[in-house]
């Protein structure tokens, strides 16, 4: 199993001066998203805050449809168990980036599991001795 991870996704503004939908910020309030490995099988999401209204059916979920696209796109192996902990607090329809922000999770998670988890590093071998003077 690997260990839990956790990110944030920040809610965004994108429609600045004569730059809309081209120049944007990032702005302090964020998508908190909790990722463990569970030994039941299946997928769990707890949803909090501003998702704790969101559909429960995968179809309509953006996290779990951009996880779902992304694994079967870039056939990618999920753990058998996975509990996705999704904490909102970007307002609902608000042209805060929500639908973006709630995409992005899923893509994050499939590619955390997209590569093998690296081995432990290894002791650094030790140094060389510098070679001996040859004599004259």
């Amino acid at each position: 199993m690997r260990e839990p991870f956790k990110f944030k996704v920040p809610a965004t503004c994108a429609h600045l001066g004569p730059g809309f939908g081209v120049l944007g910020v990032a702005i302090d309030t964020a998508l908190t998203i909790e990722v463990e490995e569970t030994s039941s099988s299946g997928l769990e999401v707890i949803r909090r805050g501003e998702m704790s209204h969101a559909p429960e059916d995968p179809r309509h979920d953006a996290i779990l449809r951009a996880l779902t696209a992304a694994q079967e796109k870039y056939e990618i192996k999920l753990p058998a168990g996975l509990r996705i902990t999704a904490d909102n607090e970007i307002p609902a329809s608000t042209v805060l980036g929500t639908n973006s922000a709630c995409s992005a999770p899923g893509f994050g998670i499939a590619a955390r599991y997209a590569h093998p988890v690296p081995p432990p590093p290894h002791p650094p071998a030790p140094p060389v001795p510098p070679p001996a003077p040859t004599p004259p």
